[in-house]
């Protein structure tokens, strides 16, 4: 699934579907991967930007993706990162060829967001 190219794999998470895989790698990469036909349905990065049919980068940082959590929804994933940032990604935002790739970024944190829950209501 994850080449060299991009780095070693730094967190994993299933989707609440069982069908998706969320990987984060040490290149600040998220990439969802469809575990039945074994692709990579879209991917999200802070070191490059470039947009495909299903395949999305965005360039702000190029540090380790510590931890992964999706939402009971399934619809948004959020991602901590190395460099003290958090962001919330949506799977329709994505899937839409919008320029803001994530729904939310958090930048306030003095230290590497490294766990992370969401509100179950």
């Amino acid at each position: 699934m994850v080449d060299e190219e991009n780095g070693p794999v730094t967190s994993v998470k299933w989707a609440p579907d069982g069908r998706h895989i969320a990987v984060g790698l040490s290149n600040s990469e998220v990439q969802l991967w469809d575990s039945t036909a074994n692709r990579l349905v879209m991917s999200w990065c802070f070191g490059l930007e470039q947009s495909h049919f299903d395949y999305w980068r965005h360039g702000w940082s190029n540090q380790e993706v510590c931890w992964l959590k999706w939402s009971a929804s399934d619809q948004q994933l959020a991602s901590g990162e190395n460099d003290n940032l958090l962001h919330i990604w949506d799977r329709s935002i994505a899937s839409s060829n919008s320029p803001t790739q994530w729904l939310h970024r958090l930048k306030e944190h003095i230290a590497a967001v490294k766990a992370l829950a969401w509100c179950p209501f």
